[in-house]
């Protein structure tokens, strides 16, 4: 479009270009809608599912990799887990 020195040429551009802008303000409100509620409610607020968005209720717990035995393993008595010495190592000594 050249430059426009006409009144009614200036306001007919004018026009297109506010209407341009309406049309991106309103799709910056809707998108920014969520967030506003959001932080106006907080984020785990149950009025959120009563405006149709999800609303944080936690995560699950971790599930361990390896699962843990029920019941313990019997340990062995101290005195089963010490080396016999040879009857040569015992009479080496003296």
């Amino acid at each position: 479009m050249g430059n426009e020195t006409t009144c009614p040429g200036v306001i007919g551009w004018l026009g297109l270009c506010f209407s341009a802008l309406n049309a991106n303000a309103s799709d910056r409100v809707a998108s920014g809608m969520p967030k506003l509620l959001q932080e106006h409610y907080g984020p785990r607020s149950e009025k959120l599912a009563e405006l149709g968005l999800q609303p944080f209720r936690g995560r699950k717990a971790r599930t361990p990799k390896i699962p843990m035995p029920s019941e313990p393993a019997a340990q062995a008595p101290a005195w089963a887990t010490t080396t016999a010495h040879s009857a040569a190592d015992t009479n080496s000594t003296q």
